[in-house]
């Protein structure tokens, strides 16, 4: 579920910048824009775009708030286990190949468990024969977490930066508006010193 809110951030965060490419920064769009609309209705398209890419950041920064509370109730009633690094699994992506940390475990029960961790990272973080530290559920144990910052945070930190980015995009849309509307022109007002 994480990683499908994640991608959904992610969906907003490059919808949100192509808007904001097509009808912001686009010197031709700008022109064309200026012969088929007056600056009032274009203060106000570019308003809403505004709003809904802060939208956006709402629902990033949502998601970062409920996987903060998810991963603190986490760590609060997580056992502590050795583990290592039995393999690094790859993932193939179009911007080249990931590795996954495989970490071997054994739990209070001296049940031996196997977890892919759900971040990879190109370089890999981890080493074969590595020796880790893991956080781990007594009821769900292969939902265990390699005991470091971005493994137990990652997600937290990844929706809260998406939502970052959507509410600066979505400052600079609301401020190009009030320029629209104040100087009745939709080219930007360049201002000497």
């Amino acid at each position: 579920m994480q990683t499908g809110i994640i991608i959904l951030c992610i969906v907003f965060l490059v919808f949100g910048i192509g808007i904001g490419f097509f009808i912001g920064f686009s010197r031709s769009m700008r022109q064309a824009a200026e012969k088929l609309q007056t600056p009032s209705s274009s203060s106000r398209m570019v308003k809403w775009v505004g709003y809904w890419v802060a939208f956006g950041a709402l629902i990033c920064f949502t998601v970062s708030v409920v996987n903060c509370f998810q991963t603190k109730g986490f760590i609060g009633s997580a056992i502590k286990a050795n583990g290592i690094i039995s393999a690094l699994k790859n993932t193939h992506g179009e911007h080249g190949t990931s590795y996954a940390p495989v970490v071997r475990f054994e739990d209070a029960s001296k049940v031996t468990h196997e977890v892919i961790s759900k971040f990879s990272s190109s370089p890999p973080g981890f080493s074969v024969g590595e020796k880790v530290e893991v956080l781990y559920q007594p009821s769900d144990p292969e939902n265990a977490r390699i005991n470091t910052f971005w493994q137990v945070w990652g997600p937290t930190l990844l929706s809260a930066m998406i939502g970052g980015g959507f509410m600066l995009v979505s400052l600079l849309f609301v401020n190009r508006a009030r320029s629209i509307a104040r100087t009745g022109s939709l080219q930007p007002t360049i201002h000497h010193a």
